[in-house]
């Protein structure tokens, strides 16, 4: 998005979102990425991956993360 509008060299609005708020039970997204593994390995149900994912990501927003590698 902000690639876009620096090379169209128009005026513009960025508006951010926030960040994903803290989840219960010292949760983050983190324990999502390891719940996944964990069903992967079988250790884990999906019904465990999900409640861990809505424990952990209470509402709207987004990682910190870029992930651009």
């Amino acid at each position: 998005c902000m690639i876009g509008i620096a090379r169209l060299n128009r005026p513009a609005v960025f508006v951010y979102g926030g960040t994903i708020q803290p989840g219960a039970n010292h949760t983050d997204i983190i324990s999502v990425f390891e719940a996944v593994g964990q069903h992967a390995r079988g250790d884990l149900n999906l019904l465990e991956v999900k409640q861990i994912e809505e424990t952990a990501i209470p509402g709207p927003g987004s990682c910190g993360g870029m992930y651009t590698a």
